[in-house]
């Protein structure tokens, strides 16, 4: 069986794109989608196990806060109706913490729901203070599309890692801690 995210990816053409051509189709560059995230899948992780529980064909889909403003609700409601089932893949079943995972998002409130702010810290202190494990949850994952870039931009921001100096002294934390 194809892991989480190639399954995300299909079902993200085949019926997200439609749906978005269909109903949102002025507002289709400025779409970005993907799966990123908490989740095995997210990770790469994904197998039978973890295939019980949050699991099964999604994507997300981020705007940016005018866009979401003008047309989030409207196109979390479409989403709601894509099919449940792809290619013999049952629906996903959401456990209790699965839930806000997949869908619509502000990109600005994506982001600060896991690092505590929507943009790239600019300073070597703002570094300092990201949760460390946070960071792997919100650059995890594969971006579909992202035609207007904005949400890519964080993303790649983000994955360019620390500054030098945070990095060495998160190293030298780490080895204070161990010995």
């Amino acid at each position: 069986m194809k892991n989480g995210l190639d399954i995300a990816e299909q079902y993200y053409h085949v019926h997200g794109v439609p749906m978005i051509e269909r109903n949102f189709g002025e507002y289709r560059d400025r779409i970005a989608a993907g799966l990123v995230g908490d989740g095995s899948e997210c990770f790469g992780f994904d197998d039978s196990l973890s295939r019980d529980h949050d699991w099964g064909p999604c994507f997300c889909l981020w705007l940016s806060k005018d866009v979401y403003e003008k047309i989030g609700p409207a196109l979390q409601q479409e989403y709601e109706r894509l099919p449940k089932e792809f290619a013999g893949i049952p629906a996903r079943g959401e456990s209790v913490w699965g839930g806000g995972r997949v869908g619509v998002f502000e990109i600005g409130a994506f982001y600060r729901q896991f690092i505590g702010r929507d943009d790239v810290p600019d300073t070597i202190d703002a570094w300092r203070k990201l949760p460390e494990s946070n960071l792997a949850v919100c650059t995890n994952g594969r971006v579909f599309s992202d035609p207007a870039g904005e949400f890519t931009a964080v993303r790649n921001g983000l994955l360019a890692f620390y500054p030098q100096d945070v990095r060495l002294k998160k190293i030298a934390s780490r080895c204070m801690t161990a010995a």
